[in-house]
This record gives C-alpha cells, structure tokens and sequence, in this order.
C-alpha cells in the first residue's frame, strides 16, 4: 500500500466479483476502516460488489447479516462494525458503509465497464468451483485484465 502512496495515487481499488450477500465486502470495508486506514493518511478504499443476482445484490446494499455469517470475524470487529437488530441480524454501522458500490455484473463478462484497474480482485468460491474449466480460464482471464501491475488476485481455499 505505501508504494500506491509512493506513486502518487491516492485511492486504492478492491473488487469483490460474485459478492452474493456481501459479506466480503462489507468485512474489507470493516478492515479497512478499524485497521488499515489510520496507518495509511491520505489514501482511500473504492470497494466495487458485483453479482448477477437482484435479490442477493439488495441483501449487499441492505448489509444485514445473520450472526452466523460473520463468525469468522473476531469478536471485537462484530461489535464495533455493527448494530444487533432486534431480531437477532447484525447491521454494518453507518460509519463502516459507503466504501463499496454495488452493481450487477457477470464475472463471465468483460470487466465492468467505467472502472480504473483494481489493487485487489477477490473471486472466492464462485469462478473456479462452479464453472467448467474453458469457462474457468475465460475468467482468470478477464480478472488479469481488471488487475492493476501488482495486484493481488483471490480465490477460495479450495480452489
């Protein structure tokens, strides 16, 4: 990251392609926030959330979890990063929100259009576990072409 800094960039770009419920997102918000952004003055965190599907996309905007979906964050991030609601769901604080957009797209397709290129393209348990391996390579691919020189590319441990 300081070597973003260092070139005079002042914005780092994550995206989390197939982010379902958004989980993924709403954590690198959450991270970002409660353990990166102080250290690093001056830079700022873009987080762009893509699915195909409207109703997981409105889940991603509501940012609304059950408990269960957030177990392996630690305790103390649950319950700095978000409201329990009274039926038991967890809320992503207001100050934790407005980091990501989130926005239909296929990770089949190109790269979404009217984006710079990413610092950080997470594609974990969608791609490389449900597509069928020429799909799979079509992929890894398009995400290459998303990822700015040095860029980290994730997928799942399983894959």
């Amino acid at each position: 990251m300081a070597a973003a800094r260092a070139g005079g960039r002042t914005r780092l770009r994550a995206w989390s392609a197939g982010c379902a419920s958004g989980e993924e997102p709403a954590t690198l918000a959450l991270l970002w926030n409660v353990a990166l952004a102080a250290s690093h003055p001056g830079l700022t965190l873009d987080v762009l959330a893509t699915d195909v599907g409207d109703a997981v996309l409105e889940r991603a905007r509501r940012a609304v979890y059950a408990p269960g979906t957030l177990r392996e964050l630690p305790d103390p991030w649950v319950d700095g990063g978000f409201d329990r609601r009274p039926d038991g769901t967890l809320a992503l604080r207001a100050e934790h929100r407005g980091l990501e957009t989130v926005r239909r797209h296929d990770v089949r397709a190109a790269p979404p259009e009217g984006v710079a290129a990413f610092d950080l393209v997470l594609c974990r348990n969608l791609a490389f576990t449900y597509f069928a391996p020429d799909v799979q390579r079509a992929v890894l691919a398009r995400l290459a072409t998303a990822l700015r020189p040095g860029g980290a590319l994730v997928i799942g441990l399983h894959e």
